[in-house]
Order: structure tokens, then sequence, then C-alpha cells
């Protein structure tokens, strides 16, 4: 089939579908939602078994520290690979090597032997995690249309929380008999959803136009936006990569810069703002306030990711109403209020269930802002053609901001006890990247909302207009 019958219109003999399916589209990115359910599973599980691990392996402040950020590592050497395992073979089968790897991890850490065995497995659900978070952003923002794409990206953050929340009940569950195994093997089941799910999902109608096979990008595109849309939709996005082959492909060419620049900063900024450090040590923070009942220091952990749930939900209202940037700006301001009243929570002895709050906040204004917006911005402001090598850049600064956030906290915490007598301080260092963040979305971040994956490939190439939003 040549590429012009592939982009002209329909024929008249043909059968056309006329409207897309809905159906088709959500249940597509709810499977690529189930990478950022098992994220947030990973990531919190640990959260919610550490009291029982420091207690039954005698873990000093700083081992504490890797047991949490152990599977970053994993996701920093995940996400050097990934773009090129999605660049080669596909946004599906990337997702699927994630799905294998954290399976793999899951089992692994309910089997261990001791705590090696257990960083080991960490860094293995790493890897699957760093590939899934950087492959589901891309898939949803190139699978979605341009005034839907906001808010199906935003779905990803509630996924996210999801499994975290759902981690946290399983620990909570398990808390009872001090078991920190069972959760970990809990872990099998969305790796197996997640598999299941892939052999009823499309590949991304972008990167098979990019791999030369318009037939079956049209064919997908037909079944999301219908006959007409999509024959509008093709030729758009074989146009815009034509453009983009006719320049250099190289990443660190001067078009590409600026939205590497933007990428990475928004990426570091979404972890070294402090939520992550809060909820990662959620349950110690809460013993530290005065919470002394284990069981009860999980469970109200639990309480910050069903607040999280529910400002995704309001942040899917706003993304495609009021645009990224005021929300990123927002949340710079309300994360460093949070920062500032925990801090003084616990420097002062002030009720614990203000500390409670205070957490409750932070997390609620990360997840009407940086939480979501930041993977839906990673996902959308680069061209195709290097949209996953620069998502690899991105999420490695990601992860790293990450690492260095949540790896030090208990040894910070413990010498500022010693030092002053309290350990508080440690989170007002956090209140720096906020107002750093606030600069940075201010000056740089264009706003992106109503625009096409085109158009914002575009409005990169035009240096007049890069910073005129």
């Amino acid at each position: 089939m040549s590429k012009n019958s592939i982009i002209g219109p329909p024929q008249s003999n043909a059968i056309v579908q006329d409207q897309g399916s809905p159906f088709y589209l959500y249940g597509a990115v709810l499977v690529a939602c189930t990478g950022g359910f098992i994220y947030g599973f990973a990531s919190f599980v640990i959260t919610g078994v550490i009291l029982f691990l420091t207690k039954g392996f005698s873990l000093s402040p700083s081992e504490v520290g890797f047991a949490i950020s152990s599977m970053i590592i994993g996701c920093l050497i995940g996400s050097s690979v990934a773009g090129t395992i999605s660049d080669r073979l596909g946004r599906k089968k990337a997702m699927a090597i994630a799905g294998l790897l954290w399976l793999a991890s899951a089992i692994g850490s309910a089997l261990a032997r001791d705590i090696t065995d257990l960083y080991l497995f960490r860094i293995c659900g790493g890897l699957g995690v760093a590939i899934a978070m950087l492959v589901a952003p891309i898939y949803i923002a190139e699978i979605s249309p341009a005034h839907l794409r906001g808010r199906l990206a935003t779905a990803n953050q509630f996924i996210i929380n999801g499994g975290a929340l759902a981690a946290l009940f399983v620990c909570y569950g398990f808390s009872f008999s001090q078991s920190w195994r069972w959760p970990f093997a809990v872990g099998i089941v969305p790796a197996v959803l997640l598999l299941v799910g892939l052999l009823f999902t499309p590949e991304s109608p972008r990167w098979l136009v990019e791999t030369q096979r318009q037939d079956k990008a049209l064919a997908i595109l037909t079944k999301i936006n219908g006959a007409g849309e999509a024959h509008a939709s093709l030729r758009e996005i074989i146009a815009s990569q034509s453009g983009e082959q006719r320049s250099s492909s190289g990443l660190f060419r001067s078009r590409i810069r600026i939205p590497l620049i933007v990428g990475i900063g928004i990426a570091a900024f979404q972890q070294l703002t402090g939520a992550s450090a809060v909820a990662f040590y959620a349950p110690v923070i809460f013993q530290r306030a005065g919470i002394s009942n284990t069981s009860t220091a999980i469970g109200l952990s639990a309480c910050l990711f069903i607040s999280n749930m529910i400002c995704v939900v309001i942040a899917f209202g706003l993304v495609d109403r009021w645009g990224r940037k005021p929300l990123l700006l927002a949340g710079c301001v309300g994360t460093g209020l949070g920062l500032i009243t925990l801090t003084c929570t616990l420097n002062f002895g002030w009720s614990p269930y203000l500390a409670v709050a205070a957490t409750v906040f932070i997390q609620a204004v990360c997840n009407c802002s940086w939480g979501p917006l930041g993977w839906v911005i990673l996902g959308e402001i680069f061209p195709t053609n290097v949209r996953a090598r620069a998502m690899s850049i991105a999420t490695l600064c990601l992860w790293v901001s990450m690492f260095a956030s949540v790896q030090f906290v208990p040894s910070l915490f413990r010498y500022f006890e010693k030092a002053y007598g309290s350990g508080a301080p440690t989170f007002l260092i956090f209140v720096v990247p906020c107002v750093c963040a606030y600069l940075f979305v201010w000056r740089m971040l264009p706003e992106t909302k109503g625009r096409t994956l085109e158009e914002i490939a575009t409005f990169w190439g035009a240096p007049e207009t890069q910073h005129r939003e």
C-alpha cells in the first residue's frame, strides 16, 4: 500500500468508522497505567515494612536509607537503557519487559534470605519500574488526542497513588503478624495483570509511523478518533516526523537543547521539592512526632494516599482547563508552606496529628501539581524521533534526585538530632528547591495545554517564540 493511499481520504466503498471508540482508548491507557500501579506499589511496600525490617535486621540509619532507596539504583540503570528498548522494540514490548522484571523482583523479595538478597531483588524491580515509568507516559501521550492528553496522562498518577495505597493497606493487614514477606508477594498480582493486559493493547501509532508502518498506525488512529480525524492526524504525524528527519537527529542539537533542559529540570524538581522524601518516611515521621504504635503509624500513612487520589482527581479536572504552568507554580508555594509547618511541628513538639496533617497537605499539594504534571510534561515536550532517548536522560535525573532526597534523610535526621536536639531541620532543607523550582517553571516552561505533540515539536523549533509564554 502506498503512502498516499494510506493518508488520503477514505474510499467511498470502504466501511468507514465515523467515530472512534472511547473504550478502546481508555482500555489501552488503563493497561499502560498498570505500570504506574506497579511503581506505586513497589515504591511504598518497603515504606510499610521498613519498621519491621529495621527491627528484624538491626539496620543502621544508612542501611534504612538504602533499604528504601535500593530500588532507585535499579531505576538509575533502567532509565539509561529504557529509551533504547522503547525505540527499538516498541512501547508494548518495553512495558512487557518491565512487567517481567517486576514479577521476578516480587517473587525474589518475598523469598529473600537476608537483607542483601532483598537489596538485589529490589534493584531488579527498579529496572522494571524505570522502564515502565519512562514508557507509560510516552505511550499515553502518543495514543491520546490532544484535548484529552493532559487528563489521561494525569490518570497515570491516580493509578500510581492507587498502587501506593494498596501497598500500605496490604502492609497494614500484615503488620499485626509483623510479616514483611507477604506484602512483597502480593506484588506478583499487578505484574501478571500488566502482562495479560498487554496482549490486548495496541502499539503506539506514532512509533508505528516512525518505523514505517503507516497502515497499522492508521487502523489504530481510526479506532481511537474515527476515520476522518484519523487521516488528518496521520498526515500531521508524517509531516512532523519528516521535518524532524530532514533536520539533524542529534539529541543535543539546538532545537532539542531547550526542551531537554526543561525536561531535566522538571524531572529533578519533582523529587527535590521534598514530597517523595516525606511520603517514603511517613511512618517514621509519625513515630518521631509521638505516635508510638507501629500499626497505627502505617495505617495513618494510608491516609496520605487516600488524600492523594482525591487530589489527582482534582488535577484531572484542572490540567486541561487551567494548564500545566499555573498548577506547578502553586505546587511550589504549597509544598514549601507544608514543609515549614512540618518542621515547626517536629521541632517544637506540637501535636503529632498536626504532623500527620502537614504531611497529608504536602502530599495533597504535590498530587494536584508536580506529581501528575511532571510525567505529563515529560511525555509531551520532546519530538517523536528523540522522545524516548530524551525521556531516558530526564528520568535518569529524576531517579538521581529521588535517590539523593531519600537515601540521606535518616542520616541527616540523626545528624541534626545530635547537633541541635531535633531532626526537624532535615525537612526545612527541601524548601530551597521549592523556591528554585518556582523560578525555573516561571522562566523556562511554556504552556502546552491543548497543543498536539506535533505543535509542541514545532514550537521548540521557533527560537523567537521559545520563551513567549
